[in-house]
Protein backbone atom coordinates (compact mmCIF):
# COMPACT_ATOMS: atom_id res chain seq x y z
CA UNK A 1 0.00 0.00 0.00
CA UNK A 2 3.05 2.42 0.65
CA UNK A 3 4.31 1.57 -2.74
CA UNK A 4 1.77 2.46 -4.52
CA UNK A 5 0.85 5.59 -2.45
CA UNK A 6 4.58 6.43 -3.07
CA UNK A 7 3.97 5.20 -6.81
CA UNK A 8 0.62 7.55 -7.29
CA UNK A 9 2.79 10.60 -5.56
CA UNK A 10 5.78 10.85 -7.39
CA UNK A 11 3.90 10.44 -11.11
CA UNK A 12 1.49 13.18 -9.29
CA UNK A 13 4.38 15.45 -8.74
CA UNK A 14 6.34 14.70 -12.20
CA UNK A 15 3.34 15.77 -14.09
CA UNK A 16 2.85 19.08 -12.20
CA UNK A 17 6.74 19.43 -11.92
CA UNK A 18 6.56 19.16 -15.70
CA UNK A 19 3.44 21.12 -16.98
CA UNK A 20 5.11 24.37 -14.83
CA UNK A 21 8.51 24.02 -16.13
CA UNK A 22 6.91 23.68 -19.72
CA UNK A 23 5.33 26.97 -19.42
CA UNK A 24 8.98 28.49 -18.24
CA UNK A 25 10.21 26.90 -21.63
CA UNK A 26 7.15 29.18 -23.01
CA UNK A 27 8.41 32.12 -21.54
CA UNK A 28 12.23 31.55 -22.12
CA UNK A 29 10.90 30.62 -25.65
CA UNK A 30 9.11 33.94 -26.29
CA UNK A 31 12.72 35.66 -25.13
CA UNK A 32 14.95 33.81 -26.95
CA UNK A 33 12.61 34.20 -30.52
CA UNK A 34 12.17 37.90 -29.78
CA UNK A 35 15.71 38.49 -28.45
CA UNK A 36 14.68 40.17 -26.05
CA UNK A 37 13.68 40.05 -22.09
CA UNK A 38 11.06 42.87 -22.79
CA UNK A 39 9.32 43.78 -19.59
CA UNK A 40 10.21 40.05 -17.76
CA UNK A 41 12.37 40.44 -14.40
CA UNK A 42 15.04 37.17 -13.27
CA UNK A 43 14.09 37.80 -9.61
CA UNK A 44 11.66 35.03 -9.15
CA UNK A 45 14.08 32.75 -11.13
CA UNK A 46 16.92 33.23 -8.88
CA UNK A 47 14.87 33.02 -5.63
CA UNK A 48 13.66 29.93 -6.94
CA UNK A 49 17.24 28.89 -8.03
CA UNK A 50 18.28 29.64 -4.34
CA UNK A 51 15.11 27.84 -2.50
CA UNK A 52 16.18 24.39 -4.65
CA UNK A 53 19.46 24.78 -3.76
CA UNK A 54 18.68 25.14 0.39
CA UNK A 55 16.23 22.33 0.38
CA UNK A 56 18.88 19.90 -1.26
CA UNK A 57 20.42 20.97 1.97
CA UNK A 58 17.48 19.76 3.85
CA UNK A 59 17.11 16.75 2.51
CA UNK A 60 20.63 15.34 2.31
CA UNK A 61 20.81 12.38 4.66
CA UNK A 62 23.03 13.36 7.27
CA UNK A 63 19.96 16.06 7.67
CA UNK A 64 16.57 14.60 6.51
CA UNK A 65 16.80 10.25 6.65
CA UNK A 66 13.67 10.68 4.42
CA UNK A 67 15.00 13.04 1.65
CA UNK A 68 15.12 11.42 -1.78
CA UNK A 69 12.30 12.90 -3.51
CA UNK A 70 13.12 16.23 -2.08
CA UNK A 71 16.54 16.09 -3.35
CA UNK A 72 15.12 14.71 -6.86
CA UNK A 73 12.90 17.13 -7.31
CA UNK A 74 15.31 20.23 -6.16
CA UNK A 75 18.17 19.12 -8.32
CA UNK A 76 15.85 19.13 -11.67
CA UNK A 77 14.84 22.93 -10.18
CA UNK A 78 18.49 23.58 -9.92
CA UNK A 79 19.38 22.50 -13.45
CA UNK A 80 15.96 24.40 -15.07
CA UNK A 81 16.41 27.62 -13.43
CA UNK A 82 20.43 27.88 -14.38
CA UNK A 83 19.41 27.42 -17.83
CA UNK A 84 16.75 29.78 -17.55
CA UNK A 85 18.87 32.00 -16.08
CA UNK A 86 21.41 31.87 -18.21
CA UNK A 87 19.53 32.59 -21.01
CA UNK A 88 17.32 35.75 -19.06
CA UNK A 89 21.31 37.31 -18.80
CA UNK A 90 22.25 36.42 -22.49
CA UNK A 91 19.26 38.19 -23.93
CA UNK A 92 18.50 40.81 -21.36
CA UNK A 93 19.16 45.03 -22.71
CA UNK A 94 19.32 46.04 -19.08
CA UNK A 95 23.21 46.19 -17.67
CA UNK A 96 22.18 46.24 -14.31
CA UNK A 97 20.80 42.50 -14.43
CA UNK A 98 24.13 41.54 -16.04
CA UNK A 99 25.33 42.70 -13.07
CA UNK A 100 23.07 42.13 -10.56
CA UNK A 101 22.28 38.23 -11.90
CA UNK A 102 25.62 36.97 -10.91
CA UNK A 103 26.19 39.20 -7.47
CA UNK A 104 22.53 37.57 -6.07
CA UNK A 105 23.95 34.05 -7.17
CA UNK A 106 27.17 34.18 -5.91
CA UNK A 107 25.82 35.80 -2.67
CA UNK A 108 22.62 33.18 -2.21
CA UNK A 109 25.36 30.43 -3.06
CA UNK A 110 27.32 31.53 -0.15
CA UNK A 111 24.49 31.45 2.10
CA UNK A 112 23.51 28.23 1.42
CA UNK A 113 27.00 26.98 1.57
CA UNK A 114 27.55 28.80 4.93
CA UNK A 115 24.17 27.34 6.53
CA UNK A 116 24.87 23.40 5.41
CA UNK A 117 28.34 24.21 7.12
CA UNK A 118 26.91 25.20 10.23
CA UNK A 119 23.96 22.61 10.37
CA UNK A 120 26.48 20.12 9.74
CA UNK A 121 29.51 21.04 12.47
CA UNK A 122 26.95 23.06 14.72
CA UNK A 123 24.33 20.77 15.25
CA UNK A 124 25.03 17.57 15.95
CA UNK A 125 21.53 14.68 15.41
CA UNK A 126 19.22 15.08 12.56
CA UNK A 127 16.21 16.50 14.42
CA UNK A 128 18.12 19.67 15.44
CA UNK A 129 19.74 20.07 11.64
CA UNK A 130 16.55 19.44 10.31
CA UNK A 131 15.08 22.51 12.64
CA UNK A 132 17.92 24.59 11.68
CA UNK A 133 17.76 24.26 7.71
CA UNK A 134 14.11 23.95 7.85
CA UNK A 135 13.12 27.18 9.54
CA UNK A 136 15.87 28.46 6.61
CA UNK A 137 14.32 26.54 3.98
CA UNK A 138 10.55 28.54 4.96
CA UNK A 139 12.08 32.00 4.82
CA UNK A 140 13.37 31.47 1.43
CA UNK A 141 10.03 29.27 0.36
CA UNK A 142 8.28 32.44 1.29
CA UNK A 143 10.48 34.54 -0.38
CA UNK A 144 10.34 32.60 -3.61
CA UNK A 145 6.42 33.00 -3.71
CA UNK A 146 6.79 36.61 -2.70
CA UNK A 147 9.11 37.68 -5.36
CA UNK A 148 5.90 37.70 -8.12
CA UNK A 149 4.31 39.85 -6.15
CA UNK A 150 5.65 42.46 -8.44
CA UNK A 151 4.15 40.61 -11.54
CA UNK A 152 1.33 40.76 -9.71
CA UNK A 153 1.36 44.65 -9.05
CA UNK A 154 1.73 45.00 -12.70
CA UNK A 155 -0.79 42.95 -13.66
CA UNK A 156 -3.15 44.87 -11.43
CA UNK A 157 -1.94 48.37 -12.49
CA UNK A 158 -1.83 47.65 -16.31
CA UNK A 159 -4.91 45.32 -16.29
CA UNK A 160 -3.39 42.43 -18.42
CA UNK A 161 -2.76 39.22 -17.26
CA UNK A 162 -0.09 38.80 -19.82
CA UNK A 163 2.51 38.50 -17.69
CA UNK A 164 0.75 36.23 -14.96
CA UNK A 165 0.29 32.96 -17.04
CA UNK A 166 -2.80 30.74 -15.75
CA UNK A 167 -0.85 27.61 -16.56
CA UNK A 168 2.30 27.96 -14.57
CA UNK A 169 -0.19 29.29 -11.38
CA UNK A 170 -2.18 26.37 -11.36
CA UNK A 171 0.70 24.40 -12.05
CA UNK A 172 2.23 26.28 -8.88
CA UNK A 173 -0.60 25.72 -6.80
CA UNK A 174 -0.98 22.01 -7.29
CA UNK A 175 2.23 21.90 -6.69
CA UNK A 176 1.87 22.89 -3.23
CA UNK A 177 -0.82 20.39 -2.41
CA UNK A 178 1.00 18.02 -3.45
CA UNK A 179 3.66 19.17 -1.03
CA UNK A 180 1.51 19.91 1.56
CA UNK A 181 0.20 16.18 1.20
CA UNK A 182 3.51 15.09 1.57
CA UNK A 183 4.06 16.77 4.58
CA UNK A 184 1.37 14.82 6.02
CA UNK A 185 1.57 11.35 4.18
CA UNK A 186 4.94 9.61 6.26
CA UNK A 187 6.09 11.62 9.57
CA UNK A 188 4.70 14.96 10.08
CA UNK A 189 6.80 17.50 8.18
CA UNK A 190 6.19 21.14 9.70
CA UNK A 191 8.58 22.78 7.49
CA UNK A 192 7.31 21.23 4.66
CA UNK A 193 3.77 22.10 5.61
CA UNK A 194 4.32 25.94 6.40
CA UNK A 195 6.23 26.12 3.25
CA UNK A 196 3.36 24.44 1.15
CA UNK A 197 0.67 26.71 3.10
CA UNK A 198 2.20 29.82 2.59
CA UNK A 199 2.75 28.55 -1.19
CA UNK A 200 -0.71 27.38 -1.62
CA UNK A 201 -2.39 30.70 -0.66
CA UNK A 202 0.26 32.77 -2.96
CA UNK A 203 -0.98 30.41 -5.81
CA UNK A 204 -4.50 30.76 -4.52
CA UNK A 205 -4.41 34.97 -5.10
CA UNK A 206 -2.79 35.00 -8.45
CA UNK A 207 -5.42 32.55 -9.69
CA UNK A 208 -8.36 34.70 -8.04
CA UNK A 209 -6.45 37.78 -9.78
CA UNK A 210 -5.92 36.00 -12.99
CA UNK A 211 -9.96 35.30 -13.15
CA UNK A 212 -10.52 38.65 -12.18
CA UNK A 213 -8.64 40.32 -14.88
CA UNK A 214 -9.07 37.44 -17.63
CA UNK A 215 -12.41 38.54 -18.85
CA UNK A 216 -11.51 41.95 -19.58
CA UNK A 217 -9.00 40.97 -22.04
CA UNK A 218 -10.20 39.85 -25.20
CA UNK A 219 -9.10 37.00 -27.04
CA UNK A 220 -7.53 35.42 -23.78
CA UNK A 221 -6.28 31.73 -23.83
CA UNK A 222 -5.67 29.84 -20.85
Amino acid sequence: MRREINSCKNDAWRGISTADNRHNRSIFWRIWKNESTKEFHPYPYITTLLNSMIWIVYGLPMVNLDGTLIITFNSFGVLTQSIFLGIFSVYTKKNKYKRLIPLLLLAGGAFVRISAAIALICFHTTASRMRFVGIICDIFLISMYASPLSIVYQVWRTKSVGFLPFWVCLAGFCNNICWLTYGFLKEFDLYIVIGSVVGAVFGFIQLCIYFYFAPKVKGIKY
